[in-house]
């Protein structure tokens, strides 16, 4: 792999740790502001939705324009109003302007996250893609790690002081990003944004893969509320499922990509999909916490080998000039995946109980098939940085 890509994990760990340092906190502040955990959770959803449609046209213009100039830009920007949001929350500040200002957070991080995977696309061979994906996964879990550790430290200085580091960090990204080298000229294709898709094999392959990331999101939301509320087990006892979580994929993750570059794209998909089907029909009979624990570790190695395999596939199906504009189509995918995948398996466990984690399992099992169905033929060449 490129040097480049070595880069760009690092600021992906900086901008994980930026992000779980402050983000996570923002409907505590809300709530101890008056809003009512609906509105809340109106809030949240509404911007991570709006966040979703900007991918398209960002990977486009990073295309046209160039994926290290708009790295930059953006992570200036975020720096910037994390920086103002930081005065808000010192001064209290009227709620909209706060709401305003959290938006553009969550639309200039959505705009970077298609053309970073792009830029990785272009900076790996195609045979290297898996692993280069892998290592971006690998530095984000680490970066999401420590922040919550540093966290737990600052909240005793108040809300305002978490954005302050938050923006701190992103500066630094933003500077180390003069480390990364732009490996193409622009072809001026911003005009066919919306022609991103230009067969139905590539839609359906994005269906499915947003498939994975509401399978993916069921770990954060739906497990721990199961897992409290219907198994009654400890808040505490949960916190380690997710320090479980996060140390598989920090000792893992690279020879698991490894093994998912040599298996290939159908069969990790496959195993993929399995193995979330066995980890949702774990939790479904789950009588104690250690059967959370297989479930656990079932859902982390299936992620593990999935996400880094199918990413990588989304840019081997972009023709030569268009991985920009591929990717974020691609990727707006993925965030409705995560962000809808909480409301989806919500639904069905409110109303099926433990039967919910059965129709989870079945569409793990649909979405692996169906994906490994989907085989790409690759048709991007790699330019050297």
């Amino acid at each position: 792999m490129s040097s480049s890509v070595y880069f760009l994990a690092a600021i992906r760990f900086i901008l994980a740790l930026s992000f779980s340092v402050a983000w996570p906190f923002i409907p505590l502040y809300l709530t101890d502001r008056g809003l009512s955990p609906f509105q809340v959770g109106l809030f949240m959803t509404s911007v991570g939705f709006f966040g979703t449609l900007v991918r398209p046209f960002a990977g486009a213009l990073s295309d046209r324009f160039g994926r290290v100039r708009l790295i930059r830009i953006l992570l200036y920007f975020r720096s910037a109003v994390l920086f103002l949001t930081f005065l808000f929350l010192l001064g209290k500040a009227p709620l909209w302007g706060l709401f305003i200002l959290l938006f553009l957070i969550v639309v200039g991080f959505a705009s970077f996250i298609p053309i970073a995977d792009s830029y990785v696309a272009e900076a790996s061979s195609p045979d290297n893609r898996v692993m280069g994906f892998g290592l971006i996964r690998l530095a984000i879990n680490g970066g999401f790690a420590l922040g919550s550790f540093l966290a737990s430290f600052l909240l005793r200085y108040g809300y305002a002081s978490l954005f302050l580091l938050s923006s701190l960090l992103v500066f630094v990204a933003a500077t180390l990003s003069f480390r990364l080298r732009e490996n193409r000229t622009g072809v001026g294709l911003v005009k066919k944004i919306v022609f991103a898709v230009p067969d139905r094999r590539f839609f359906l392959f994005a269906l499915f893969s947003m498939s994975v990331f509401i399978l993916s999101s069921q770990l954060i939301n739906n497990f721990s509320i199961y897992a409290h509320t219907f198994m009654k087990i400890d808040k505490r006892l949960i916190a380690y499922l997710f320090t479980l979580n996060g140390m598989l994929i920090l000792l893992l993750q690279i020879p698991f990509s490894a093994v998912a570059k040599r298996a290939g794209y159908v069969l990790s998909t496959l195993v993929g999909g399995l193995g979330w089907a066995v980890a949702f029909i774990i939790t479904a009979f789950a009588s104690s916490y250690s059967h959370l624990i297989a479930a656990v570790v079932f859902m982390t190695l299936s992620e593990m080998v999935v996400v880094p395999v199918i990413i990588a596939s989304a840019s081997d199906r972009a023709p030569e000039g268009r991985i920009g504009a591929y990717m974020g189509f691609w990727s707006t995918f993925q965030g409705l995946g995560y962000t809808f995948g909480p409301a989806w398996g919500g639904f069905f466990l409110e109303n099926l109980g433990r039967w919910a984690w059965i129709l989870l399992s079945a569409q793990s099992v649909l979405t692996g098939v169906g994906l490994s169905l989907l085989k790409p033929v690759r048709r991007t060449t790699r330019q050297n940085l």
